[in-house]
């Protein structure tokens, strides 16, 4: 057989993960996909199932949890647990569920510790910018229209008082955890097939990845880093490759959702503390650690705070790793990496 190499692409993130046929024969291996939290995911397994039944039993316990975590935090959802707490007006205790309030206090410590650079409460500016659920995309708001917008925003306006409930001291605040549901999503359904026995594992839920033991080459999963040229579709190529097991893997950048106006490009990604897209020169960010919901939502605080001061919340993270791709002006790339991160690239696929 030829060697041949098969490269699945993920949308709208910088990641790829990479299946290498060789000639050594491979262990057996299956997988299913669907859509969630407005995106795709993916599950990989290596090893054969017990029976047809034991695959369509997986599918289906993976589609009920993904279904439930929407039902707390999808923003899309007006009947999501996320959704009704945005609708209420009341300054009282909310009650949620302990997961939902897991994940928000979680969201709460990285806007601590990033100094407001994350914040889940930054959806009124996405959606001024037109980048959320409202239309306007295509428009610089006017200066006073972000200062009102930034007037309902602050993580600092909002708590998580008990293991189930939440409390915002300003009545018109939302929430939101775009930032990390996926992430976290990932590792839910990667815990589920963990316990079930699977040791050897690939989830994906729009570009996050959880990559457990080896892929069906018996060797590390290999994760492509997706080279970040703006406007340059699905024809950007490869930056780097990554060779993981154990791990997980999140990317943030500014080339997949942006627009431009007066020859100025603004990104989707919004600093919280300014009210304006950043402007930082920094194209991507990708980010290892051994949860996904925390690579998710370091990769996007990595974005805002650019190099130095990235690397410098990094250090907080001692088990995280991190790479920051910066655009030169002449639209050439160049990066910057946390001192482990070099340890996880492929041999062959370094840059």
């Amino acid at each position: 057989m030829n060697r041949r190499t098969v490269v699945l692409a993920v949308l709208f993130t910088g990641l790829a993960y990479m299946l290498v046929s060789r000639k050594k024969e491979e262990a057996k291996a299956w997988q299913f996909h669907g859509r969630t939290m407005g995106t795709f995911y993916g599950v990989q397994v290596v090893g054969s199932p017990a029976s047809e039944k034991e695959i369509n039993e997986v599918k289906r316990e993976v589609y009920l949890l993904l279904a439930r975590i929407n039902s707390w935090m999808s923003t899309y959802d007006q009947a999501s647990e996320i959704s009704r707490f945005n609708a209420s007006q009341s300054c009282e205790a909310f009650r949620v569920s302990r997961e939902f309030a897991r994940v928000t206090a979680f969201a709460l410590e990285m806007a601590e510790r990033s100094g407001g650079a994350f914040d889940p409460t930054v959806a009124p500016l996405v959606d001024l910018w037109g980048f959320g659920k409202k239309e306007g995309r295509n428009r610089v708001p006017p200066d006073a229209d972000i200062e009102r917008a930034r007037e309902l925003t602050g993580f600092t306006h909002l708590a998580v008082r008990s293991s189930d409930t939440l409390r915002k001291d300003l009545a018109e605040l939302e929430l939101d955890l775009s930032a990390v549901a996926k992430g976290y999503g990932v590792d839910r359904v990667a815990e589920l097939l963990m316990q079930r026995g699977y040791a050897n594992i690939l989830v994906d839920i729009g570009g996050e990845i959880v990559a457990r033991g080896n892929s069906a080459r018996d060797v590390p999963w290999r994760i492509s880093v997706e080279t970040p040229r703006i406007e340059a579709g699905f024809g950007r190529g490869q930056y780097t490759v990554l060779s993981l097991d154990g791990s997980a893997v999140a990317t943030s950048g500014d080339y997949r959702n942006y627009f431009r106006r007066d020859g100025k490009t603004y990104s989707h990604i919004i600093d919280p503390r300014t009210g304006w897209p950043v402007t930082n020169n920094v194209a991507g960010v990708t980010v290892i650690a051994r949860n996904c919901m925390t690579a998710d939502a370091l990769a996007t605080a990595l974005t805002v705070l650019g190099p130095e001061k990235g690397l410098e919340l990094l250090k907080e993270y001692r088990s995280c790793e991190a790479m920051l791709i910066l655009r030169n002006d002449d639209g050439t790339f160049r990066d910057v990496r946390s001192p482990g991160f070099n340890r996880y690239l492929a041999e062959d696929g370094a840059k």
